[in-house]
């Protein structure tokens, strides 16, 4: 079957898909939902959901039998497993998806961006701000936030 890139035929035949993979094929979203430990990004992940999502977070490869264990040597590990795992549910046709991380700087966003327009998903980069006091549930060090805080970009 033909494939379709940004509204460009990649064969010469014809092609037919019907209205629901239409309206899928262009309404495909990945939101990927940044902010420092405890501003609430699993939350907001979680209350956007529906049965077309699914959520992501590098801190899913932190658990060990059953409880989270924060390592920061495995921290490149489970975000190229994050990755990784972002594509699969791209290729397996998740209409939304979910990718809550830090994402303290453009580098950390740029594979994701790179995922998105390999398979034609519109991004959304949004910033939950911790304005409630809520504490990180990991057990996050005060100093590693404080380094999350420093090296926060946003580019308006």
């Amino acid at each position: 079957m033909a494939k379709i890139l940004r509204g460009h035929l990649t064969h010469a035949k014809t092609l037919r898909i019907t209205a629901l993979e239409w309206i899928i094929f262009m309404n495909k979203k990945l939101y990927l939902i940044r902010g420092a430990s405890g501003s609430g990004k699993s939350s907001f992940a979680k209350s956007l959901m529906d049965k077309n999502s699914v959520a992501l977070s590098a801190d899913d490869w932190m658990i060990k039998k059953g409880k989270y264990e924060f390592n920061k040597n495995r921290l490149p590990i489970v975000h190229g497993i994050c990755v990784n795992q972002t594509e699969k549910k791209m290729v397996d046709g998740f209409e939304k998806i979910f990718v809550h991380n830090t994402f303290t700087t453009s580098k950390e966003l740029k594979p994701y961006y790179k995922l998105a327009d390999k398979h034609n998903y519109d991004v959304y980069s949004l910033v939950v701000e911790n304005r409630h006091g809520g504490q990180n549930v990991h057990d996050v060090p005060d100093e590693t936030l404080e380094v999350q805080k420093q090296k926060f970009q946003v580019q308006l």
